[in-house]
């Protein structure tokens, strides 16, 4: 299984993210910052045995955009020619909107991705979930 997962301290204002095959973006002042996952799943290798994963913290500031989400998005097939949508172009949407309140941001990430899908098929699971600090 792919995961991300953070912890909020809103207190000390930091931000406390593990990932298995996921990753996590803030987007502050308009620049993305990637927080990578590990690159192995949740589970057991009989080859690793059980392992822990790493914790990454970062210092947030007030109007800081934290986004996770699953690979759904940046798979769906659609666009000119029926190409995945990719993360690259993900990364771009998320800047973009970053400063937007969060139901418009909701709105428009949603509207790309429908516009993008057009009338292929959904090929997965999509999750995005945004907070602003």
């Amino acid at each position: 299984m792919d995961l991300s997962f953070c912890a909020l301290d809103l207190h000390a204002m930091k931000l406390y993210f593990a990932g298995a095959k996921n990753a996590a973006y803030v987007v502050r002042k308009g620049e993305l910052i990637e927080l990578k996952g590990d690159r192995k799943p949740i589970g057991f290798d009989e080859h690793e045995g059980a392992s822990r994963f790493t914790t990454i913290e970062l210092a947030l500031e007030k109007g800081d955009m934290i986004y996770t989400f699953s690979d759904g998005y940046a798979d769906q097939f659609g666009g000119p020619s029926s190409k995945k949508f990719m993360v690259k172009r993900l990364k771009a949407l998320l800047i973009e909107q970053s400063q937007e309140k969060l139901p418009i941001q909701m709105a428009r990430i949603e509207l790309e991705f429908d516009r993008w899908k057009g009338n292929h098929e959904q090929i997965d699971d999509v999750l995005l979930i945004g907070v602003k600090v």
